[in-house]
Formats: C-alpha cells, structure tokens, sequence
C-alpha cells in the first residue's frame, strides 16, 4: 500500500478560477440575449449567483434533483430580464453555458507552483 502524501481540497477559486469561468459563460449567455448585457456584468453575475443560492438550497434539501435545479436556476437568471422560457429552453441554456464555462476553465494564478 502506498502512503498519502497530500491531499486537496478544490473549493471554488482555489485551484481553478470559477470566476473566470462563470464570468466567460455569462457574457456567452448575454450575446444570445443581449437585454443580459445592458447591466454590468458585476450585476449580471450577481444575479447569477442569487438564482444559484436560492435553488441550491433546494437541490440539498432534496426538493428538486440536479437537472431540475438547472433549469429552475436559468429561468430564475432570465426572469430577473423579464424574459420567460420554457423548461427545455433553459436547460439548454444552462448546458450552453455549461460548455463555455469549461472552455474557458484555467488554474488560479500560482496553482501550477503550489501543486509542483
């Protein structure tokens, strides 16, 4: 058996800059649905993550399983434009953004030296 030598932890922004990604996946987003960049993008992402904290709670309470969550967390980000979409819209949505999210993943910057 071998020893453990280290262990990680990778919370948000500790190894890889969620930032970064979710930034770049909103302003995807928003060039779809330009009403989305008339904000800030600050409060774009905001709005993001408010509609992300109120259905993730709901997602760990069991009340909605994740491709629910999901959808439910795109419509709530639309409604805050006023926009309405169905269900299949938004999920599509969400894996849109899912995928321009992971395109523009990259390491916080020192992460490469910490882990060598």
């Amino acid at each position: 058996m071998s020893e453990l030598k280290a262990v990680l932890f990778d919370l948000d922004d500790t190894l890889y800059d969620h930032q970064h990604s979710a930034k770049t996946g909103l302003i995807a987003l928003g060039k779809r649905y330009p009403v989305m960049l008339d904000v800030p993008v600050r409060e774009l992402e905001d709005r993001y993550s408010h509609a992300l904290e109120t259905v993730h709670k709901r997602l760990l309470d069991g009340e909605l399983n994740q491709q629910q969550a999901r959808t439910l967390r795109m419509q709530r980000l639309f409604q805050s434009f006023d926009i309405q979409v169905p269900d299949d819209q938004a999920f599509a949505e969400y894996q849109q953004f899912r995928r321009d999210y992971d395109t523009a993943c990259r390491c916080v910057l020192g992460t490469e030296s910490v882990l060598d």
